[in-house]
């Protein structure tokens, strides 16, 4: 890793987000990028969760049980199966066998109208990368405390 990513794991936390973080619990991270998937990971080892990894939409969908994860971080963009078709997988999945995990939508292209396309889709947070290991937090704690809107 070179200066710049290693900044990104070494950012102190905001104050509030050390409680909200518990140790067994699980994150899927989903992106085409391997580079992305071990920062991503990285990130939520820092903040006590441990990493499952999906390389794309497919892998995603296909790893998904409803009940594992606490929180799913989605690539926008992928081959074979993007974050946004996966996204409305998971949530049929979770139609029929109940239950709702959070999807934070991370994308490096942001485009106008992508924020609300991830909304559409059934996500509920969204990181544009690059980002740092706060706005990570920050996310994932809104999510676990059942705050599901969308900041402006």
């Amino acid at each position: 890793m070179n200066n710049h990513q290693t900044q990104f794991l070494e950012d102190p936390l905001p104050a509030a987000c050390p409680d909200t973080f518990r140790a067994d619990h699980r994150v899927l991270v989903v992106d085409d990028d391997h580079y992305s998937r071990v920062l991503a990971g990285k990130m939520m080892e820092l903040l006590g969760y441990h990493s499952d990894f999906a390389a794309d939409g497919a892998e995603a969908v296909k790893a998904f049980v409803p009940g594992m994860y606490s929180a799913i971080l989605m690539d926008m963009t992928m081959p074979l199966m993007d974050g946004l078709d996966a996204t409305k997988k998971i949530r049929n999945i979770e139609a029929v066998a109940g239950g709702h995990v959070p999807i934070i939508a991370m994308t490096a292209n942001v485009m106008p109208g992508d924020r609300e396309r991830c909304q559409a889709s059934g996500m509920d947070e969204f990181l544009s990368k690059p980002f740092h290991r706060t706005d990570l937090a920050e996310r994932v704690a809104s999510t676990q405390s059942n705050y599901f809107g969308w900041e402006e």
